[in-house]
């Protein structure tokens, strides 16, 4: 079975040399190959410093950032939306991927300008991430999502319906590979917990068996979501289509048949001809 992990993780903060060194020694005992952290406050020295210390390909910058493992190659990194995004592309099983990771704004009227002109610009670049995760600030369901343990109403505003359009081709998978329910933030000052990070898989990846984790890191009132991707389909193995056809000296016919055959997602095409007369 051949699997892919991404982590979602707000860290509030790495200046303390003892976080950061706690947070990387988690990360390298945390089964995850892609780890996606929030408001790391990464100044240009600290991102030069931490990426030397992490060994491995990685970009950090104010508001997010990106750590791979050893097993993924070709990465390359774009920083959008002053850092807000920032996204990555890599080769993973000989075939290419991109992710997003977004942290948006805290605070409800600064979300909301961040997500119009984001979903505005961003939305054409939707279908290409196979992808998208982080600290959203807002959940999806409020009878699901969020439980409150006074009566104090909660802030984080239902500004969903802004991003909803743009996700209409992605799964949640960090629910769907959930066993129980699950809240990802708790608040202690207005005493309520919620489902405020995310992680998103396009659905051309929707049959890929999804297993979703927690993982808490005691310096952050956010705990991390690890899921796993895995395909019950060994790479070594790829799907043969096999077409049996004793029609094919049809120059029309042959053609056609290697035109249909062209769409199909498999390295290989083994055709068996029988009675082909020449």
């Amino acid at each position: 079975m051949v699997s892919l992990s991404v982590l979602t993780l707000n860290v509030r903060g790495l200046a303390d040399p003892a976080v950061w060194r706690q947070l990387f020694y988690l990360l390298r005992q945390w089964p995850v190959d892609i780890c996606c952290l929030q408001e790391v406050h990464a100044s240009p020295s600290d991102a030069d410093f931490w990426s030397l210390e992490w060994g491995q390909p990685a970009s950090w910058n104010n508001y997010t950032a990106i750590l791979f493992k050893s097993s993924l190659r070709h990465i390359t990194f774009d920083v959008l939306y002053d850092g807000r995004v920032l996204s990555s592309t890599f080769r993973w099983q000989g075939k290419e991927y991109r992710i997003a990771n977004i942290y948006m704004p805290a605070q409800r009227a600064q979300r909301c300008t961040f997500l119009s002109t984001f979903t505005s610009d961003f939305s054409s670049l939707f279908s290409t991430f196979d992808f998208l995760v982080g600290d959203w600030n807002m959940f999806r369901d409020p009878h699901r999502d969020c439980v409150r343990t006074s009566t104090h109403q909660a802030t984080p505003a239902l500004l969903w319906p802004l991003l909803a359009p743009c996700l209409t081709m992605f799964v949640d998978a960090a629910f769907t590979g959930a066993s129980v329910p699950y809240y990802t933030f708790e608040s202690t000052m207005y005493q309520y917990q919620a489902c405020l990070d995310h992680v998103f898989v396009h659905a051309r990846h929707a049959l890929s068996a999804m297993n979703t984790s927690l993982y808490p890191f005691s310096r952050s009132d956010h705990t991390g979501v690890i899921v796993q991707f895995s395909d019950t389909v060994p790479s070594s193995s790829p799907l043969l289509y096999r077409l049996n056809t004793s029609l094919l000296s049809s120059p029309n016919l042959r053609s056609l048949t290697l035109s249909c055959l062209e769409p199909l997602h498999s390295s290989y095409h083994i055709i068996v001809i029988n009675s082909l007369s020449l």
